[in-house]
């Protein structure tokens, strides 16, 4: 697992395989127990790290990197 190379933190990890799930924004952000707003803030910063376009991009990375799988 690249996990370690990109320096993803456990949450993020974790906020990765439930987007990657498709479930809604406001499911997500009660599984995390944050705000949708803080679910929204998360989201852009994990796009920008493995340097993404969006949340699809950043799913197919996740399972191209073996975060999630299909």
């Amino acid at each position: 697992m690249m996990n370690s190379q990109l320096k993803l933190a456990v949450p993020q990890v974790l906020q990765i395989m439930i987007m990657a799930g498709g479930e809604k924004t406001d499911k997500i952000a009660k599984t995390l127990f944050i705000s949708v707003y803080t679910y929204y803030k998360h989201r852009q910063n994990l796009i920008k790290k493995p340097e993404r376009s969006n949340t699809a991009n950043l799913t197919r990375f996740a399972v191209d990197n073996q975060i999630v799988s299909e």
